[in-house]
């Protein structure tokens, strides 16, 4: 499968999960939950563990992630009593993490390390590449991933009191929601098959290029992109019309244009929200609202008063994409990627080439004399998996693949091991990270979006769960090895 059909399928899947925002369809699923006979907040955790799980199946996780904090935050602002919100914060956003990146695991999209795999095996040409698809991944990775996930909600309930949902939640609002139940669920369930059945032709067939490099299966992605984006921004909703036409074009052209001090803007307010800084003063914020109202009012002759006004006009709209998005989290995550590189070039050689730091060092070592001392290939694979999946805790698990696969093109030789089988396994094991905040961009994002999580639930249960997913995920690629 070429990579240009997997950053079709996730851009794809990121408007899919953005329909589920902007329709409301999070605030439904509250409401069914909360009007569920003898409810508890356990029962809201598992529900928010298994939506991440089975979004991320077809979703990237991080944007996953990103939809789904609107939802956890409505959840804890429905929680009156404090001590049982203080407690639900850190389960809930655990669950989150928990059901994402497990998620991830299953799918060829779930994670951006898979993506980064699939890059570097197309990069270096490894034997077996293009077996790997959106419906091979699925095959395997399903079955697998939901053991696990199963096993995440038994972990997440150690050392829990189970609260009943009566009495601490408050549900007099009513829920004034307008769309087509069916409409919508087919709409998705047409899209999600349409994605499986041109992978798995991809992966049965194997259609030859017929055009500048592109097959058949490539050109009906492309067309299929192009049209979803057309659908998903500019087309107007209800009843054509051409000035509408022109201008949810117009949103997207100049919400795009914004974008970057939409973020400074946006980062500004998270400081003011979370640190008290109101003296702050968002000029920012003023000067975006009077350019976008002047623009706007120049082409269209309407007033506008407000950048964030949301355009009911488009099935998804693009400002508000853009300012939902977790910008503190995203920040977080920058600053984590840049000390992880720094982490790297400590001990490093600036005379040679690729990484020769101490701690790429110190695995390169340890893997050379597990296989020179002649290991079963399971305690290989259990080592390289453990390594993988706690080292991913201090330095990110983009950061750990990249080392991990050039280690693996060092050693496969003395093996006799395709490398694309260790690389996969170390791809996954790279997204089994859930003791600390800046091991995934999952992680990251959930952590430093939702205040009030506690540090020291988060790593105990995440080493808990590390473990039984390096021993899980040992078990898999062995047996399908043997197999």
């Amino acid at each position: 499968m070429s990579l240009f059909q997997n950053f079709a399928i996730i851009i794809i899947g990121f408007l899919l999960s953005r329909i589920i925002i902007e329709r409301d369809i999070h605030y439904l699923l509250i409401n069914n939950i909360l009007k569920t006979q003898g409810s508890t907040i356990s029962y809201f955790v598992s529900s928010i563990l298994y939506i991440s799980y089975f979004m991320s199946l077809f979703f990237p996780n991080t944007i996953v992630v990103i939809s789904l904090i609107p939802l956890i935050k409505s959840i804890l602002e429905k929680i009156k009593d404090e001590s049982v919100k203080r407690r639900s914060i850190t389960n809930f956003v655990l669950a989150l993490i928990y059901g994402s990146n497990i998620g991830g695991m299953g799918s060829m999209i779930g994670a951006y390390s898979n993506l980064f795999f699939l890059g570097f095996i197309e990069m270096k040409n490894i034997p077996g590449k293009e077996n790997i698809t959106f419906f091979s991944w699925l095959i395997i990775g399903l079955p697998a991933s939901f053991i696990l996930v199963m096993i995440s909600s038994f972990i997440l309930k150690i050392g829990e009191k189970d609260v009943p949902i009566s009495g601490v939640v408050n549900n007099k609002e009513k829920l004034k929601i307008e769309f087509s139940y069916k409409k919508y669920s087919f709409f998705f369930a047409v899209n999600i098959v349409l994605i499986i059945v041109l992978s798995a032709i991809q992966f049965f067939y194997k259609p030859e290029s017929v055009f500048s490099g592109m097959n058949i299966i490539d050109m009906i992605f492309f067309f299929y992109l192009i049209f979803f984006i057309f659908i998903a921004f500019i087309f107007p909703k209800g009843k054509f019309n051409a000035n509408k036409l022109i201008e949810n074009f117009s949103y997207v052209i100049i919400s795009l244009i914004f974008s970057p001090l939409i973020f400074i803007s946006e980062f500004i307010n998270e400081l003011k929200s979370r640190y008290g800084f109101k003296n702050l003063n968002n000029l920012i914020e003023k000067f975006l609202n009077f350019i976008f109202s002047s623009i706007w009012f120049f082409l269209f002759k309407e007033r506008v008063k407000c950048i964030k006004d949301k355009n009911n006009f488009s099935l998804i709209s693009i400002n508000r994409l853009i300012y939902d998005l977790p910008f503190f989290g995203l920040a977080f995550m920058s600053i984590v990627i840049f000390f992880v590189y720094l982490i790297l070039k400590i001990g490093d050689n600036p005379l040679t080439p690729g990484l020769d730091g101490y701690v790429y060092s110190f695995i390169k070592d340890l893997s050379k004399n597990m296989v020179q001392g002649r290991y079963s290939l399971f305690l290989i694979l259990l080592v390289l998996n453990c390594v993988t999946v706690f080292f991913t805790e201090i330095v990110s698990n983009t950061t750990v693949i990249i080392i991990m696969f050039s280690l693996i093109i060092s050693l496969y030789p003395i093996l006799g091991l395709n490398p694309l089988y260790l690389m996969l396994a170390v791809s996954v094991s790279s997204t089994a990270a859930f003791m600390s905040p800046i091991a995934s961009p999952v992680n990251a994002v959930a952590f430093a979006s939702i205040k009030g999580v506690s540090l020291r639930r988060m790593i105990l249960k995440g080493f808990v769960l590390n473990i039984v997913s390096s021993l899980w995920i040992t078990i898999v690629f062995y047996s399908i090895y043997k197999f």
